[in-house]
């Protein structure tokens, strides 16, 4: 499977941190750019799935075309 996150505050890395029980495929995580070095290096984040890929722009991640998108932004994202 293919997981789009959408935010990685407290709630998309629990997200992560859930699927390292038994990881996804593909997770593809849209994020601010102040959090893309976070996401794009956090050990949770790289348990989660076989492959990572970290996006600044939703059309990136619809591009991507991940089979269930989650969303996980904050109030001041959404």
């Amino acid at each position: 499977m293919h997981l789009g996150v959408i935010g990685y505050g407290n709630i998309g890395r629990m997200v992560c941190q859930l699927l390292e029980e038994d990881p996804v495929e593909k997770l593809t995580i849209l994020v601010r750019s102040a959090a893309k070095t976070t996401a794009e290096h956090n050990p949770v984040s790289a348990k989660a799935a076989g492959h990572v890929e970290v996006k600044e722009a939703l059309p990136d991640l619809i591009a991507n075309a991940p089979d269930l998108v989650v969303e996980c932004a904050g109030q001041e994202a959404v």
